[in-house]
């Protein structure tokens, strides 16, 4: 089942949001009053759908903090705004985030039943990842193994290879490698587009992971290998493993690829 965020920074309001969203059977997981709060949680839990009013306690209203969302998870979570701005400063705002819906407060439950129901059946029907199409060429050996990216107007190689997984940090993303951590400024899908080889899978919305480096894996889980010599990679528990979640979105085209590797 889903799970819903509510970002509201009036108790009330988001208490009664969590009622009625609760007695129509959805599965709430919190509500939080600021923007900050809410971006740390969708790291911590596997968020999909938002509802996310505009003027929040904080530094960062809910625009600002949707158009974050959007950036680092693209259509990985949904965001349906709930708020009273009518003004067109505003309005304008919000549509350049691209949300699923807009829904004026006081919020109907009936209205807000209907958003979320039509929210969840796209959701399901872009449920299985598409990958990227080739921007390589097959007769061209260098791009197949390696990819650029740009950092302070220096195109920097890295082989596809050396790769242990690349995680998704908002606006920017880590490639993990053996001795370095790089940390391109673009998202995971863009990142994903350039570094199309087969051997790079997306198991997770914040991570992709070379499957040269993968140890084991069960349903929920896969573990990769730690770079020994990376000393930027924590490991507390002197494991030789990093242990990544495979998220639901992206489990069957994950464990269908193993199956064909059989």
């Amino acid at each position: 089942m889903e799970k819903i965020l509510i970002v509201e920074d009036e108790w009330i309001i988001a208490e009664q949001l969590l009622v009625t969203l609760k007695d129509l059977g959805y599965n709430v997981v919190k509500h939080v009053p600021t923007g900050e709060e809410a971006l740390k949680l969708i790291e911590e839990e596997e968020i999909n759908i938002v509802l996310m009013d505009i003027h929040l306690a904080g530094e960062k209203d809910g625009v600002k903090t949707a158009q974050e969302i959007q950036d680092a998870y693209e259509d990985q979570i949904t965001i349906i705004y709930l708020t009273q701005a009518r003004d067109n400063l505003n309005l304008n705002r919000m549509i350049q985030t691209q949300p699923e819906n807009y829904l004026p407060k006081p919020v109907d439950p009936n209205s807000l039943d209907v958003a979320l129901r039509i929210a969840i059946k796209k959701m399901e029907n872009r449920a299985i990842p598409r990958e990227p199409k080739p921007i390589v060429s097959d007769d061209d050996p260098l791009l197949k193994e390696s990819f650029f990216f740009t950092n302070a107007d220096t195109e920097i190689r890295i082989n596809i290879e050396d790769i242990f997984w690349i995680m998704s940090s908002g606006s920017y993303c880590e490639i993990v490698t053996e001795n370095k951590i790089y940390t391109p400024a673009v998202n995971l899908r863009t990142l994903r587009e350039k570094a199309n080889q087969p051997n790079l899978v997306r198991i997770h919305r914040q991570y992709v992971v070379n499957v040269e480096k993968i140890i084991a894996f069960d349903g929920n889980t896969v573990l990769v290998e730690m770079p020994k010599a990376n000393p930027r990679v924590k490991n507390n528990t002197n494991q030789e493993y990093k242990r990544i979640p495979i998220g639901r979105t992206y489990g069957k085209d994950f464990f269908d690829r193993f199956n064909r590797m059989r």
